[in-house]
């Protein structure tokens, strides 16, 4: 557990020092620092073990993205052993996310501390590797809707697709959507159709791909914090227009809308391999809660309340830290951590 929040602590030092210095060296450092913690894991994650199966081309183990095999095969030519994977995986997600919370910039180290405390973040690209450089690959190239670049977007989607996870194709035709305003009779339609659609969920997925893990039985428990999280983004959707302007506020509000419907979905469903499917897809549209909190936080006026929020915050954060380490640790194999510094065989 120790090297949780020994990261923590660094983290700590690296925000202070870059508050006060305006340097963005110190960012660059902490980036540096997750993609170390993170690619030389060694069987940290509940994926880490299939990974390298796949990687060691055991039977009945594999990737259905072209791209990915690829890379790993240029790995296995290359003499480097399956930690090189990861390693080289960790630094992508790193480099992706950096892009991100430096493009928009709103408040860089609270996006850091809420990229590291939330356990959806950071922590779950342990478990959901590819998918996760797929949703982050998907944050990137919102900036191509908002830009009117539809090949650019369609493009970074399909090469997401391509190397990392064929589920962010899906999302290709919100090229057309999150950049529209979307009335309030066209949020209660979503509502309403959110919910039928809940209703009939069963019959459409078994005429899809994931039918697979449809048929699996699988239990799965709804966290407090789905709740939470759901309430939250009732909470934007009903006081959006009192928050001052922000950079993207219209798709960060589209992309909350999206990010509501989905978790109602999961709050409405009883199938275990539905809700946990549900709540990959719920992924893409939720990690963008990485630059949408500092965002609302940062349109405050109020100067005190302002700070006051950047407090409350920062104790729920590390309220959740602990929760996720110290008493979901061993669930999701996330303790005990050790390294692995062997890149090739």
């Amino acid at each position: 557990m120790f090297p949780y929040f020994l990261i923590y602590f660094f983290l700590l030092i690296f925000c202070s020092l870059g508050s006060v210095t305006k340097n963005r060296f110190f960012l660059i450092c902490v980036f540096i620092l997750f993609s170390i913690f993170s690619g030389f894991r060694y069987y940290v994650g509940v994926d880490y073990v299939n990974y390298v199966k796949i990687y060691n081309l055991e039977e009945g183990y594999g990737s259905r993205e072209l791209g990915f095999n690829l890379i790993l095969d240029f790995l296995r030519y290359i003499g480097a052993s399956y930690q090189f994977m990861f390693f080289i995986m960790a630094v992508v997600m790193q480099i992706l996310v950096y892009n991100i919370i430096k493009r928009y910039n709103y408040s860089v180290w609270i996006s850091v501390f809420i990229y590291y405390c939330i356990s959806p973040f950071y922590i779950a690209t342990f478990n959901g590797m590819r998918q996760y450089l797929a949703i982050a690959v998907f944050i990137v190239a919102l900036k191509y809707i908002e830009q009117k670049k539809i090949f650019k977007y369609i493009v970074s989607l399909l090469l997401g697709g391509f190397f990392f996870h064929e589920s962010i194709l899906v999302f290709i035709p919100l090229y057309y959507i999150l950049n529209k305003t979307i009335s309030i009779k066209g949020k209660l339609l979503a509502f309403l159709l959110t919910i039928a659609g809940s209703l009939a969920i069963d019959k459409l997925i078994s005429y899809t791909p994931y039918i697979v893990y449809f048929t699996r039985d699988r239990e799965t428990h709804i966290s407090s914090f789905t709740y939470i999280f759901a309430g939250i983004s009732i909470l934007f959707i009903i006081f959006w227009n009192k928050l001052n302007s922000f950079k993207s506020k219209l798709i960060m509000e589209n992309m909350n809308l999206f990010c509501f419907l989905s978790l109602l979905v999961v709050l409405l469903q009883s199938n275990g391999v539905l809700i946990q499917m549900t709540l990959r897809m719920n992924s893409y549209f939720f990690f963008v809660y990485i630059i949408l909190v500092p965002a609302v936080i940062s349109s405050i006026k109020n100067v005190h309340m302002r700070i006051g929020m950047y407090f409350s915050l920062h104790l729920v954060l590390l309220l959740y830290l602990v929760r996720t380490i110290c008493f979901n640790g061993h669930l999701y194999d996330l303790v005990p951590y050790s390294m692995n510094f062997n890149l090739f065989k």
